[in-house]
């Protein structure tokens, strides 16, 4: 009977073995399951990150550009005014020029 002791604890142990390999089956295909989950949202959470760092150097961009464009604006003006400042004083010298020459 020793041996038919050893004969069934030997198949107790194969199908105890058996449950084990199928347990750690089915852990190994969960386990990789929920990486490719995780590789996904991890791809998707940095799309998302990307557009909006694009996004928000759009929109940086774009005020930069305001306010640079103000900024010419207002040196444009100033330059215009002494522009047309030295216009008048040059047009006023050129009249007092030719009233003298009609004059003398």
């Amino acid at each position: 009977m020793n041996v038919d002791n050893i004969i069934s604890q030997i198949k107790q142990a194969e199908e105890e073995s058996k449950e084990i390999i199928s347990k750690a089956k089915k852990q190994a295909s969960s386990i990789i399951e929920q990486a490719y989950s995780r590789d996904e949202e991890i791809k998707k959470e940095g799309k998302d990150e990307s557009k909006q760092l694009v996004a928000d150097s759009i929109d940086k961009a774009k005020e930069d550009s305001k306010k640079e464009i103000s900024r010419l604006q207002k040196d444009f003006e100033k330059d215009l005014e002494n522009i047309k400042g030295k216009a008048k004083s040059k047009q006023s010298q050129a009249i007092d020029k030719i009233i003298k020459k009609v004059l003398d």
